[in-house]
This record gives structure tokens, C-alpha cells and sequence, in this order.
């Protein structure tokens, strides 16, 4: 009877110390494609020049504002480096790093609503809405064997894993998977399988994520879609409940624009909810 006790308590104990080591692990990112990432940095400065990296937030359909940052970014010959994104600003940049202009992308993004691209998803397999018709639609514009890592411009589009509860930071794989990754926001649309995770949109926990963009460059470019509601609806307990999401992704977002405040140009778009 000691012996089986004693086992019972190793038993516990081991597994005890296995969660708590995988718990000290939860800030640190998990990187798909590092490699040919920086080695593809390399290849457009010639290792010579700092490289230019463009930050595209996230901020729901807002994010589209991104569109007219990129046209005028062209408009004066600059061109990233490299792209670092997240959630909806995600969509954004993974067309304009495969090759669409930012004309291109508007005629996507503005010929129909949002809503006539999404489908409610019956039966409910993790989120209200699937994204099989949007997915459709852009295929038939890039072709459906795409892969990030072939993309014209290297990008890293940030992610949130179920499983680990860490961040994924993705520079490799199906462009598509990536895709729907990027705005897999809960609720509404269910998690995406990629590499044994389960992805939700990397803006639940930072709409800003320019640290990353920091670790390669300090000319880094930041398009966010910040706005301010001045008339809160605090009787209605859906506002308060994405207001109550948006404080901590927006301080963790800020946080990190303190830190790299002399490393930035900050194009700000006011855009209303």
C-alpha cells in the first residue's frame, strides 16, 4: 500500500513539474521559418543598408486603412523589407507581400461586404462563421499553391496557440492556412490546425507587434488603426465586453511602442468604429 502511495506521489509531483515547466515557457514566441526569413532580409539589403520592416496592426475591418499607408508608401518608392502583421492587418499585408497592389487589394476588400464572404458555419465546429468563400476568392486571384515563404516580400504574421498558450510567430508554410490563422478571431471563426497548434488571431493579446519588427531593423514603418469611441454604450454588454478585450492588447501594443519609440515612424490612421 506505501509503495503505491509513494508511486501516486512521484506520479504527481512529475506531472506538477512538467505544467510548471511549460508554464515558464509561455513568453517565449515558437518561430516557423526563422531561418529563411533573415536569410531573405539578407538577400534584399545586400547586407549592407538597415532594412525598412512595415507594421500593419490589426483593428478589426478598420485595418483595410493599412491599404492607403501602402499606396503612399509607393507613391514616394519606398518599399519594406519585410512585413511584420496581425490580425486583420494580416490580410493586408500577406496580398501586398504576394505580389497584389495596393489597388488590387481594395478592389478585393471594397467590391463586396464582409459579410457576403463569410458563411455561417452549420454545423458550429468551433465558430460561428467559415471562411471557405473568402478563401475561394482569393485563390482565384493568387493560385492556390502558395507559400509564405515564396512570397515576394518575407512577412511574419503572429499568431495565438490554444495548446501552448504561447505566441506563434509564422514566416513558412500555406499561405492560406496562415491566412485564416491570422484573423481566427474566437467565437467567430473556429481555430486553425498548423504545425500540431491551434491558431486564434495573434491580436487577442497585441494589436501592435512591432517588438518583432525591433529585433531586425530600427527603421521600422507602423500603420495602426487606433481609434477612441467617445460614447460607450455601457448598457449594452457587448461593448463592454470588446472594450474590456481591447485594454490589455492595446497597453501590451503601446508598451512595446514605448520601447521603440526612436526606431519608428508612426502613421497613425484615425478611423471610427
Amino acid at each position: 500500500m506505501l509503495k503505491k502511495i509513494l508511486a501516486i506521489i512521484f506520479v504527481l509531483l512529475f506531472t506538477i513539474g512538467i505544467s510548471a515547466k511549460d508554464l515558464m515557457l509561455a513568453d517565449l514566441p515558437i518561430w516557423y521559418g526563422k531561418e529563411r526569413f533573415v536569410e531573405r532580409i539578407e538577400e534584399r539589403t545586400g547586407g549592407i543598408r538597415e532594412p525598412i520592416g512595415l507594421v500593419l496592426s490589426g483593428g478589426s475591418a478598420r485595418a483595410f486603412a493599412h491599404i492607403g499607408v501602402l499606396r503612399y508608401l509607393e507613391e514616394i518608392g519606398i518599399v519594406p523589407d519585410f512585413i511584420v502583421s496581425n490580425s486583420m492587418g494580416s490580410i493586408v499585408g500577406l496580398l501586398y507581400a504576394a505580389g497584389l497592389s495596393p489597388d488590387q487589394i481594395l478592389t478585393i476588400t471594397s467590391s463586396t461586404s464582409l459579410e457576403t464572404l463569410f458563411d455561417l458555419a452549420l454545423p458550429l465546429k468551433g465558430g460561428l462563421l467559415d471562411s471557405s468563400r473568402f478563401l475561394e476568392r482569393i485563390s482565384s486571384i493568387l493560385g492556390r499553391d502558395l507559400r509564405l515563404e515564396d512570397l515576394e516580400i518575407p512577412i511574419i504574421v503572429t499568431a495565438e496557440d490554444l495548446v501552448t498558450k504561447r505566441q506563434i510567430q509564422i514566416s513558412e508554410g500555406d499561405f492560406y492556412t496562415v491566412l485564416v490563422a491570422s484573423f481566427a478571431l474566437p467565437v467567430y471563426f473556429p481555430p486553425v490546425s498548423y504545425q500540431g497548434h491551434r491558431l486564434i488571431d495573434g491580436g487577442i493579446t497585441n494589436l501592435v507587434p512591432v517588438g518583432i519588427a525591433g529585433e531586425f531593423t530600427d527603421s521600422i514603418i507602423l500603420s495602426t488603426t487606433f481609434y477612441e469611441n467617445e460614447e460607450l454604450n455601457l448598457n449594452n454588454p457587448v461593448t463592454i465586453l470588446n472594450v474590456s478585450f481591447d485594454i490589455s492588447k492595446r497597453r501590451r501594443g503601446i508598451e512595446e511602442m514605448k520601447a521603440l519609440e526612436d526606431s519608428f515612424i508612426w502613421i497613425r490612421n484615425d478611423v471610427e468604429s
